[in-house]
């Protein structure tokens, strides 16, 4: 693969099914993860080029949108960070949570296939409530270029994009209004793909 490419994982780790069975064998792209020291086995993200395992108290977070949307603002840091070093851009980011599934040959595929560096590549439309609010259902994986997820990780230092992430939906009114306030331009695409963990399950990350 000629692109030099990045994923990005944020947010709490919750299972490390999905790293091993997923990401832990793609020579061709670089990692970084940003999570919370809450677990023991660090060792999951070894494959990562860099890895930061933050203290969950670390700021007096006012909720899990913002928990969220400060750990996406820091596996850019990384990101950045090693491009600075390296001296070089990456042409396509990937950013997601680490308990999604996705198949290797579809991931390498989707990048193959994105060619438009001026977009973010969405799951899902976004929409308006009953109340004409904005609000994205798909904000779990998003494919940019380098630049727009610069662009898109200033969300956690905007008061205004926070304080929208508190009418009524959360992070999918974060990540919406995060698109659009910043006039992102979006792509709809279509990936399968499964969760791994949900609020039912036992972490097991650490078994």
């Amino acid at each position: 693969m000629d692109k030099k490419i990045a994923i990005c994982f944020y947010g709490q780790t919750r299972t490390a099914e999905v790293l091993e069975r997923t990401y832990s064998n793609m020579p061709n792209i670089d990692f970084f993860v940003s999570t919370w020291d809450d677990f023991d086995n660090k060792q999951v993200f070894n494959f990562c080029k860099m890895k930061e395992f933050l203290n969950p108290n670390i700021i007096n977070f006012t909720n899990n949108t913002q928990r969220a949307s400060y750990l996406i603002y820091r596996v850019n840091h990384l990101k950045t960070r090693y491009e600075i070093i390296n001296n070089f851009t990456y042409d396509q980011v990937m950013w997601t949570r680490s308990e999604i599934f996705y198949k290797k040959d579809i991931l390498e595929e989707t990048f193959l296939n994105i060619i438009d560096n001026k977009k973010i590549n969405i799951f899902s439309k976004i929409e308006k409530d009953n109340k004409n609010n904005f609000y994205l259902t798909g904000d779990y994986t998003f494919f940019a270029s380098s630049h727009i997820f610069d662009i898109y990780s200033t969300g956690f230092k905007n008061k205004d994009i926070l304080n929208k992430a508190k009418l009524g939906h959360g992070g999918h009114n974060y990540h919406a209004y995060n698109i659009i306030d910043n006039n992102i331009p979006t792509n709809i695409i279509s990936i399968p793909h499964t969760f791994q963990f949900n609020k039912r399950t036992k972490r097991n990350i650490d078994e």
